[in-house]
């Protein structure tokens, strides 16, 4: 790639370009527009371009794409306006990128950051699956050891984070790639008592393909005689999502916490609203935050009832934003003794809150106490209605019983781990969004 700074003139045209790439004959300027998949690979629509000694080069305007991830495509052919434009296999451009080689097993701030971003600087993370690979069609009975399952990428350091703040995660894509994986048995989740005590970790295990444009799954089947008595597949929509999205939690370098349960770093939330579009607000405990991401799930229910969705490795689009800690701090004079009841020198937020298009969403973290993990996203909701938006607390527990939804984003039980509960808060004119300073931010 060439970078040029540079007005191309023509006919009744003028355009400018800070990033004109030559491909062999034909020139394409990056700019904006949307994505297209071709096979499990992710790239721009293909624009109008012209040779460069063609006489048309100075007659029409030259149309210009986003190319805002690293796209090796395929030759691709497409017709417009009376032009076909071909974009042979070639690395266009490169965003910043946190590769596989990458992964770690636990949060901490003794993690050397591998990655530093500007805040709204677009960067790419490659994640493994939560097996770390080790689990394939041909290695079916593959058995990870407990302590590097869930493995994650990272940490990425974003400029400005500070304790305190809070940091705004906005997941712009999520490509899941290669096969995915899942996995139950006879000793945790909700039916794992109806699993044989004899069935081994071959017979417990399922793969499943992606369809060529990543939109549906497909479970394959585990013996040739097993969907005799089915209708059809099992096959259905897919819903990427990120299992595990974190920062480094409160302490000192020696402060350490595995991948595998959740708190109030993040960790293994196991959030289906996790996903493409949403917005994941992280209370900042180091400085430059230290994000790691992983565990990402082509497909999964709320409750995750066997201990895993269809797990699966993939590229993230990631955007970071700080919201500083005193754009979120209400002033104790302007607090209502009365009704709110928490401790007026507190966080905005004690866990993580994700954002999406219709709500926010709360979340609520215990160890093998679901009830407990319920409360705890409820006393969440509560505080940002009480602080943020000024409802009473009473006002704030009836709109929570008559307008909200509490779920279980993870409740495999039983499970020696973490359960956690979500508590769903619409999107309406008194609580637009789950902090008061973005009503003049977003």
């Amino acid at each position: 790639m060439r970078n040029f700074k540079r007005i191309w003139k023509g006919k009744g045209y003028q355009f400018k370009s800070h990033s004109l790439v030559y491909i062999k004959k034909y020139i394409v300027v990056p700019f904006q527009c949307e994505y297209k998949y071709i096979g499990n690979r992710i790239m721009s629509f293909p624009v109008l371009s012209f040779h460069k000694n063609s006489p048309e080069f100075q007659e029409y305007s030259i149309l210009t794409i986003s190319i805002n991830s690293l796209i090796e495509a395929y030759s691709y052919f497409c017709t417009l306006r009376y032009r076909i434009l071909v974009i042979h296999k070639r690395r266009i451009m490169e965003l910043p990128r946190v590769t596989r080689d990458h992964i770690h097993h636990s949060f901490s701030p003794d993690h050397k950051p591998v990655l530093y971003v500007h805040q709204n600087e677009t960067f790419l993370v490659e994640t493994v699956d939560c097996f770390g690979g080790i689990v394939t069609p041909e290695n079916p009975s593959a058995d990870p050891a407990y302590e590097t399952l869930n493995p994650v990428t990272g940490p990425i350091y974003i400029h400005g984070a500070e304790p305190g703040d809070i940091l705004a995660v906005e997941i712009l894509d999520i490509i899941p790639q290669g096969v995915g994986i899942a996995r139950c048995g006879n000793s945790e989740g909700q039916l794992a008592h109806l699993i044989s005590p004899s069935s081994n970790l071959c017979q417990c295990t399922r793969f499943f393909d992606l369809s060529d444009d990543g939109s549906l799954v497909t479970m394959r089947d585990h013996s040739s005689s097993e969907n005799k008595r089915r209708i059809s597949n099992i096959s259905f929509s897919a819903s990427p999502m990120l299992g595990v999205m974190g920062v480094a939690p409160k302490g000192g370098y020696s402060v350490s916490i595995p991948t595998m349960p959740a708190g109030m770093h993040g960790g293994n939330l196991d959030d289906r609203y996790n996903r493409k579009g949403s917005i994941v607000y992280f209370p900042v405990n180091q400085a430059g935050a230290l994000l790691s991401i992983g565990d990402m799930h082509a497909s999964q229910g709320d409750g995750e009832i066997c201990g895993t969705g269809v797990e699966i490795r993939g590229e993230v689009r990631l955007k970071c934003k700080v919201i500083k800690k005193e754009d979120t701090m209400v002033p104790p004079s302007k607090l209502d003794d009365e009704h709110d009841k928490f401790d007026p020198l507190s966080e905005p937020c004690l866990f993580p809150v994700t954002e999406t298009e219709t709500h926010w969403h709360t979340h609520g973290v215990m160890v093998e106490n679901i009830p407990g993990a319920t409360i705890m996203a409820c006393e969440e909701a509560a505080r940002l209605l009480v602080r943020q938006w000024g409802f009473s607390m009473e006002d704030a527990f009836i709109f929570l019983s008559v307008k909200g939804n509490l779920s279980l984003c993870q409740s495999c039980h039983p499970d020696k781990g973490t359960q956690i509960a979500r508590m769903s808060v619409p999107k309406i004119d008194a609580c637009p969004h789950p902090f008061r300073c973005l009503m003049e931010k977003v």
